[in-house]
């Protein structure tokens, strides 16, 4: 049987069809369920059925997107035609899916929709600053891993290595601008302050280094930091 029974079966087929156009992929940003960025702006969105819902999300992403798709598993052939007439008047591109291959079935229409530009800006930024990709469209009770989940990994896996430093020198070694403000705000509570201007990883945050689904990433980073020269310790600890 071939037929697709999780909407996060469908992402890597909709992933291959955009990355043999030069798109870059993301899953899960801001809300929409796949971002493709290269020269436009391109949003997919995904169901297991055709509904409402689904177009409601479509004409969401008109509005945010240059270009949107909706997608759906590959339909019986007699909905096919009413499924690929509805979205062509909506100017929404239709995309079938099987098992292993995504087919466009319909081209997205020229968008007369009033732009977002504030969410777009969020978007974009989003992706520009997400360095993996490593979220599947359309999961639930899944941790994701967004632009700000990156760098605090980034930060606790420096922090393993160093133990205890400053937000200045985690800069020095390779930490993003925002060390600081991660750190203060602590969101996931992944670090402590056993002293003024020093930081340190919590329990929490030693036991998200070992988790599961952050293992590509957590890999990523602590063998850079192994791999780099940390100095003097007293530069560590400034």
């Amino acid at each position: 049987m071939n037929k697709i029974k999780k909407e996060t079966d469908m992402f890597l087929p909709i992933k291959a069809l955009f990355t043999a156009q030069g798109y870059k992929v993301n899953a899960e940003v801001k809300g929409f369920d796949i971002v493709l960025s290269k020269d436009k702006l391109v949003i997919v969105e995904t169901k297991l059925n055709f509904n409402i819902t689904l177009l409601y999300q479509g004409i969401n992403a008109q509005k945010v997107a240059d270009i949107a798709y909706i997608a759906i598993p590959t339909p019986a052939h007699k909905k096919s035609r009413d499924i690929a007439h509805i979205a062509n008047s909506l100017n929404l591109g239709l995309i079938f899916v099987g098992r292993d291959v995504a087919t466009v079935m319909v081209e997205p229409g020229e968008n007369t929709l009033y732009t977002n530009y504030k969410k777009r800006k969020r978007v974009k930024e989003e992706v520009a600053q997400r360095k993996f990709d490593t979220n599947k469209s359309g999961s639930t009770k899944v941790a994701l891993i967004t632009a700000y989940k990156e760098k605090s990994l980034q930060i606790a896996c420096a922090l393993m290595n160093a133990e205890c430093a400053s937000p200045k020198a985690l800069v020095k070694l390779g930490c993003p601008q925002e060390t600081q403000k991660i750190l203060y705000t602590n969101s996931n509570r992944w670090f402590t302050r056993p002293a003024r201007g020093k930081y340190a990883l919590s329990s929490k945050g030693r036991a998200a280094l070992e988790q599961e689904q952050y293992g590509h990433v957590v890999s990523y980073y602590f063998n850079n930091f192994l791999d780099k020269d940390l100095g003097d310790k007293k530069d560590i600890e400034e």
